[in-house]
């Protein structure tokens, strides 16, 4: 695990990089108005969030994958366990990610997001694209089509819980202070939905 962690460095400092220029692009291009400040921000922290929290995570996937390491947990019967090894290193990677990016675009956009509900939205977001990521790769691995396929089949997986984070994260501002919890149940179900699915392929998979 611990591993693991330090191999997610290089790919999370690289994308680190990406986050502030993608979001200053994205508040130069827009140039929001003051009544637009909340949502354009939280749709350019979530789209940011997304390209690079996949990006880096699959590069982390594909060198284990290419390495070999993920052989020895077959070997020893231990697929589950390295199934959620690359679950629990997604989410901190993703969750890390996340949060530079409404850090940054809260500065930018000079706006004070709802800290729990930000919180709760990119914990789920980073759970379900942590699992999402991981079947994609094991996928396009296993069908022998490179980098071309893990992104078809991630960035759409993604979308209805990039939804329903983006909902939720201007909920409490657009509700006047209540937060809409239809759409934190929505990004949970997906969140789990993907996580079991990768618990029941990822051992076939990563045989292949």
């Amino acid at each position: 695990m611990i591993v693991r962690l330090r191999a997610a460095i290089a790919p999370l400092l690289g994308v680190l990089l990406f986050v502030p220029a993608a979001l200053l692009v994205a508040y130069v291009t827009l140039d929001p108005k003051p009544a637009d400040l909340a949502r354009n921000a939280a749709a350019s922290a979530w789209i940011v969030a997304a390209l690079a929290s996949y990006w880096a995570l699959d590069e982390v996937l594909r060198r284990e994958t290419q390495t070999g390491a993920h052989l020895w947990y077959l070997l020893a019967g231990k697929a589950d366990r390295l199934y959620w090894e690359w679950i629990a290193v997604g989410v901190l990677l993703a969750a890390a990610i996340s949060a530079c990016a409404w850090a940054v675009a809260s500065l930018l956009f000079t706006v004070e997001p709802p800290i729990v509900t930000v919180a709760v939205a990119i914990t789920l977001y980073a759970t379900a694209t942590a699992a999402v990521t991981t079947i994609s790769r094991l996928l396009a691995r296993a069908a022998g089509a490179g980098a071309l396929l893990g992104p078809l089949l991630g960035f759409p997986l993604q979308v209805p819980v990039l939804l329903a984070v983006a909902q939720l994260s201007v909920s409490t501002n657009s509700a006047g202070g209540v937060t809409d919890e239809r759409w934190m149940f929505l990004a949970g179900f997906f969140g789990i939905l993907y996580l079991l699915i990768g618990l029941w392929t990822a051992p076939f998979l990563m045989r292949e």
